[in-house]
């Protein structure tokens, strides 16, 4: 009889033990994920922050494209005369 209780006390501690690792490796699994999620919302702030620059630089690129053919002038009307020269 005091064989059955001290093997029945040692598989008990056999599963605390246990328990207590997988406990551990939870935690573990719990603080990776954590840092996993800190990454992911800096990398997603990070690509909201970088395609508003890059919106605005391509607005930008299409008001100076814009600017530019307002100012260019072409002496003669040079659209009126290079159709005139295929179309005549």
């Amino acid at each position: 009889m005091k064989k059955t209780v001290s093997q029945k006390d040692g598989a008990i501690q056999d599963l605390k033990q246990n328990i207590e690792q997988l406990h551990a490796q939870v935690n573990e699994g719990q603080v990776a994920k954590s840092s996993l999620v800190d990454k992911v919302e800096k990398l997603e702030a990070l690509k909201k922050e970088l395609q508003s620059k890059n919106d605005s630089l391509a607005n930008e690129i299409t008001k100076l494209n814009k600017d530019l053919e307002s100012k260019v002038i072409f002496p003669f009307n040079w659209k009126d005369r290079f159709l005139s020269t295929f179309l005549a």
